[in-house]
């Protein structure tokens, strides 16, 4: 188990059960801030040094320094690099992993939060909005009127066309159909006792789980449980 800390990345010593720092270490790294790939590295970005710990290794290698880097983001089979100018995909190869840059002009780059997967297309959180790549280009997640649906917080699929949306008013439930997104159900703040959305995460059944600073809670189907 990896975790961040004020400290910085800490794994889990299993004789003790305490978790100890992973050398080497530049600044703290929030927990979100970590990525694993398909073979099990942890990636994370530690003051503009990519860091990558293999499996059961004590210590992380720095794999390339560049200061505009800003965080490691976990994508489908590949991890994507976040920084202050651009956005790049980290790609696995036989010589080690390749920088592969993502089209330009994706807007505000700095603020790239995640990368979601439909199971068909991937979904960049920036901007406060989800945006894919089309034909080169960044085109944002539309509602059914043409508009960008907002997103200031987290994300996550339900299911292949099931959008759930942390926003200003709470959360939002959408269903995508070709390609935009028609509001079906509307979450108020008061249904959670918060407006605070920290994390928003799907297993796959059906089930969605919404962090906030309340506790987490749990629903599936209509009903909703509080751990």
């Amino acid at each position: 188990m990896r975790v961040g800390t004020t400290r910085g990345v800490a794994g889990l010593d299993p004789p003790s059960q305490r978790f100890v720092p992973i050398e080497p270490l530049f600044a703290p790294i929030p927990a979100s801030s970590l990525a694993v790939d398909d073979g099990g590295t942890v990636w994370w970005v530690d003051a503009g040094h990519l860091m990558a710990l293999a499996p059961g290794m004590r210590r992380a290698r720095v794999a390339l320094v560049d200061p505009d880097l800003r965080a490691a983001l976990r994508a489908a089979h590949s991890i994507v690099l976040s920084g202050a100018k651009t956005a790049q995909r980290l790609l696995p190869s036989p010589n080690g992993p390749v920088r592969q840059p993502l089209p330009a002009h994706m807007p505000n780059p700095d603020s790239l939060t995640a990368v979601l997967s439909d199971g068909q297309r991937e979904w960049f959180l920036v901007n406060g909005g989800a945006y894919r790549i089309d034909r080169g280009a960044w085109e944002p997640l539309r509602d059914e009127h043409g508009n960008p649906v907002e997103v200031t917080g987290a994300a996550t699929f339900a299911g292949p066309s099931a959008f759930w949306a942390s926003d200003g008013k709470g959360l939002a439930v959408y269903q995508l159909v070709d390609g935009s997104a028609r509001l079906r159900q509307r979450i108020a703040p008061g249904l959670l006792g918060t407006t605070d959305i920290e994390f928003l995460g799907s297993d796959g059944t059906g089930q969605v789980w919404v962090g906030t600073d309340r506790g987490v809670f749990v629903r599936t189907g209509a009903r909703w449980m509080q751990l």
